[in-house]
């Protein structure tokens, strides 16, 4: 470089000796809408996302009534079928169970347009600020007429993923969905929101419910949503608004409807028996384990709330341990050093304490 040159001065730039030909392309990526779009969802929040592998969904043969009157709502239609459900019930009655079977019984006939799973706990589920970006990409991927056009809100407007809840929903599915149904077979998608009430903020619970409703009724667009949560205050009242008066299907998770206590000692019987089969300590395990006389005392203690039965075998079947031993645990008939067998129940029903407004009237309740 610069062969036998004299008295030159070079100030900076980059210098490059190349023997042979060289070629230098300069090409700037450009990001798609539908990019931009995937980078402002909760990825959690799908039904089928990795970071929820193996969710809690209904066990065979348990919640045979709800889920066959859930998707009979969604199948079979008419001019008064209502657009709303709610499904609710207190905690650890299976409420997310239930709705990630009917995700996946719904996206298996391609009937799914969208989920949201929250999660007190999970950053970015916890609030609804990924909410409508979350829906609207779910709703490009499950439709290949609406992906140019949701692609397309976001390209000429990114700006839009940090408006409010309904100027989203209005450029991401909205308008869009409303161009492509001509494309697109004419029976209703299901959007399902699961766990609104682990939605921190009050305010914003109320405001999902009324978005939503806006975007069916107003809009009139082929949509139905189910809700699922607990029956909190703010949820109670924004539900009691006369646009719901003859438009939604009020589902109470109580004994009486999901047959709770036949639903647990199947799941419990079931589970024992793979426990049984399937353990890497099964040569430990008598093949009449666990008695009949125990699997009806844990389906007592259950009281109708799948999630006691499934913490039960949860910690019954860790790896490392004899199931029977972890069984008589359970049951205060050994100790478990280290362990709670219910720390799970504990984290929950304290999250719920936590959140009670006049805790001295529940503390005096409680005694």
């Amino acid at each position: 470089m610069f062969s036998e040159s004299r008295q030159v001065t070079v100030q900076g730039g980059n210098f490059f000796a190349v023997d042979g030909d060289y070629n230098l392309n300069n090409q700037m990526i450009q990001r798609t809408g539908i990019d931009i779009l995937f980078e402002s969802i909760a990825k959690g929040a799908l039904y089928n996302s990795g970071e929820r592998f193996d969710p809690p969904k209904c066990h065979p043969k348990t919640r045979t009534a709800i889920l066959k009157m859930i998707m009979e709502w969604v199948q079979y239609r008419d001019q008064l079928s209502p657009d709303f459900m709610w499904v609710h019930g207190p905690a650890g009655s299976g409420k997310s169970a239930i709705a990630q079977s009917i995700a996946e019984l719904c996206a298996a006939l391609g009937l799914l347009l969208g989920t949201f799973f929250f999660s007190r706990s999970v950053p970015g589920r916890n609030n609804s600020k990924r909410l409508a970006a979350t829906i609207a990409y779910q709703f490009s991927q499950s439709f290949s007429e609406a992906r140019p056009l949701v692609g397309k809100a976001v390209e000429q407007n990114p700006a839009l993923l940090f408006l409010n809840l309904e100027a989203q929903l209005r450029a991401l599915i909205t308008e869009p969905l409303s161009v492509a149904a001509f494309h697109i077979p004419p029976k209703p998608r299901l959007i399902i929101i699961d766990g609104l009430d682990e939605c921190q903020d009050p305010r914003a619970q109320t405001t999902i419910i009324h978005t939503f409703t806006q975007l069916v009724t107003v809009q009139k667009l082929p949509i139905i949503v189910l809700f699922s949560s607990r029956t909190e205050y703010c949820i109670r009242e924004a539900f009691k608004n006369k646009v719901f008066d003859a438009n939604l299907y009020r589902v109470a998770l109580d004994n009486t409807l999901r047959r709770a206590d036949d639903d647990i000692r199947e799941f419990l019987t079931s589970r024992f028996k793979a426990i049984r089969e399937t353990h890497h300590m099964k040569y430990y395990i008598p093949e009449t384990w666990p008695p009949s006389e125990t699997i009806e005392e844990l389906v007592k203690k259950s009281s109708g709330q799948f999630i006691y039965a499934s913490t039960i075998i949860k910690f019954v079947e860790a790896h490392g341990h004899r199931p029977p031993d972890r069984l008589n645990a359970v049951l205060g008939l050994r100790k478990v050093k280290n362990e709670t067998p219910f720390s799970e129940l504990d984290d929950l029903y304290k999250h719920i304490l936590s959140t009670v407004e006049d805790y001295e009237l529940v503390s005096r309740i409680l005694g």
